[in-house]
């Protein structure tokens, strides 16, 4: 791949990363308040798959204000992850510049993958409050606490882990290179 094209595609992706910083928070909304569009779609952000009926809830019944909690709750974990589309966003557009290889690149990185990870964390602690808000006003025996995680969280937990190793890797390099400038 030339540079040229690496330039054009990070510029394409540094829009994507743009768009899906809006898409995730305003997506997940949709999903509150429009379960029926959600379901047709096969939306689920802010909500574990098959969790309504794991839980009994139904969404289309709960009132405005067990709504706005549900959309309010879901959304922590997803602030962390639209962070993270926001740091992509900003290292695409320093690779499209062709900064590959600066502290500014390795830091943001190293963004990404904090923010993936508090993602997956901050998902780990916002479903237990979700089962609980969703069924508080179901009958005695009918409250749910609920805590799960899958292979989505491994795997994302993962790519954190890699990306961290390569903004590391990639920041001791550029620290070489400063180095070695230097002595030229």
């Amino acid at each position: 791949m030339t540079s040229q094209q690496i330039s054009k595609l990070s510029a394409a992706l540094a829009a994507i990363s743009t768009a899906l910083v809006a898409a995730t928070l305003l997506l997940n909304v949709l999903c509150w308040f429009n379960p029926d569009i959600a379901q047709q779609y096969g939306l689920r952000f802010g909500m574990p798959e098959g969790a309504a009926a794991r839980w009994h809830v139904d969404l289309a019944s709960l009132a405005g204000w067990q709504l706005f909690g549900a959309a309010a709750i879901s959304s922590i974990p997803l602030t962390a992850l639209a962070a993270a589309f926001w740091c992509s966003r900003g290292l695409f557009h320093a690779f499209s510049r062709g900064a590959y290889f600066s502290e500014h690149t390795a830091e943001l990185m190293s963004r990404i993958a904090r923010y993936i990870a508090l993602w997956v964390g901050l998902s780990l602690v916002s479903e237990p409050a979700l089962s609980m808000w969703l069924t508080a006003t179901a009958p005695a025996g009918g409250h749910v606490v609920s805590l799960s995680l899958g292979s989505p969280d491994l795997v994302a937990l993962y790519l954190a882990g890699c990306l961290a190793v390569i903004a590391h890797v990639l920041r001791a390099g550029v620290a070489v290179e400063q180095e070695n400038q230097q002595f030229i």
